[in-house]
């Protein structure tokens, strides 16, 4: 059965509106009457089957224009509109500038820092010094920051020494894409309807940072470093003052936003908060690699085996764990011919050389050079 059922809505296709035409017209007419396709009467059939066919779709997409999950483009726009939230076009790049100098000068809005490439980032509010600020990008488009790229100071400041950004940027938006307009609409359900770790994070993803981690202590002592009834939202990305805003207005009463930066933020009547945050942070690690050569391997193979395992490391997202069996194909599909013989890793600091997977926290992420990767050749 065709149309509104209790599945939901079920379309007509062109093949089963041409069958049921040339059923309805044999019916009436007779055997005799021609419906093959090749036919006068059976191309009419065609026809008509086509422009039926559209109307079916078009009675799908109405029927399905009243869900988040089904509709699309400027039906999914009105929808999420009953929800509070637009479609994001033509937001650009930003980043958190860290401002340093001579303590009190002054910084005014609008000040411009650019990247090596020309690029143009100007800061949204005056900032006296030490200060870190928001900067947005003068050009429009996704444009890709990482930490350190926004650096020059385009015009001699009294007391400002350097201005850097010393996390990535978050990247721009053309036109948001139905997808991630679905679910940043799903997460302004869930921030109105709790109030728990869900709506911190919900409120925090939406200013659409690189990387955010809360963990939450329940329990009435203090767990790694977190205190007693606390929780603790480590992020990559944005200023301290506009994350710190959106944990406060979103966090349950009486928990605290513990973390190693903390940020006052002041409620509807002017009263005070102190709203803490963390960063990531880099912990060292450490290789003993041993490789035999095969035939055809090159002769700088210790050496690409050890970019191979820099460039691995250093990819791993913050949080992820260095698992030891994932070194093994990083060299050999960066360094052919050769023979992996063993490879020993730990923590720089307080680790010991084994063949162990290293776990790491939701603050920190792996980290190695080639200083600490060690490959000899037998």
């Amino acid at each position: 059965m065709a149309g509104v059922t209790e599945q939901g809505f079920t379309t007509k296709t062109v093949p089963e509106i041409t069958a049921n035409l040339n059923s309805r017209f044999i019916g009436a007419f007779g055997t005799q009457f021609d419906v093959s396709p090749t036919s006068p009467d059976g191309q009419c059939i065609g026809i008509m089957a086509e422009v039926l066919g559209d109307m079916w779709e078009k009675a799908e997409a109405a029927y399905n224009s009243y869900s988040p999950s089904d509709t699309f483009g400027i039906g999914l726009d009105k929808v999420v509109e009953l929800n509070g939230v637009t479609r994001i076009t033509n937001r650009p790049t930003s980043v958190a500038i860290t401002l340093s100098g001579t303590a009190g000068s002054v910084v005014p809005a609008g000040y411009v820092i650019r990247t090596d490439d020309k690029l143009d980032f100007a800061t949204v509010a005056l900032a006296v010094l030490p200060a870190i600020v928001t900067a947005v990008c003068t050009t429009q488009g996704a444009i890709k920051i990482v930490a350190g790229d926004v650096h020059m100071l385009s015009a001699p400041i009294d007391g400002l020494t350097s201005a850097v950004n010393l996390e990535p940027g978050i990247t721009g938006i053309v036109r948001e894409e139905d997808p991630a307009l679905r679910s940043r609409r799903e997460g302004s359900t869930i921030s109105r309807g709790t109030n728990s770790k869900d709506t911190i994070y919900e409120a925090v993803r939406a200013l659409n940072l690189p990387y955010i981690r809360i963990v939450e202590n329940n329990t009435n002592a203090t767990v790694d470093g977190i205190p007693a009834k606390s929780f603790l939202t480590v992020v990559e990305g944005g200023t301290p003052q506009e994350v710190s805003r959106a944990i406060y207005e979103n966090k349950p009463q009486g928990a605290q936003a513990f973390g190693s930066i903390i940020t006052t933020i002041l409620d509807s009547k002017g009263y005070p908060h102190e709203i803490g945050i963390s960063r990531p942070y880099a912990v060292d690690v450490s290789m003993q690699v041993s490789i035999s050569n095969l035939p055809g391997a090159s002769i700088d193979s210790a050496t690409l085996a050890q970019e191979a395992l820099v460039a691995h490391t250093n990819n791993l997202n913050i949080s992820e764990t260095v698992y030891w069996g994932n070194l093994f194909p990083a060299i050999l599909s960066a360094v052919p011919n050769i023979k992996v013989n063993s490879i020993l890793i730990k923590l720089t600091v307080g680790g010991t050389f084994a063949m162990v997977d290293l776990p790491i926290s939701a603050q920190q992420r792996a980290r190695t050079d080639a200083s600490k990767v060690v490959v000899n050749v037998v």
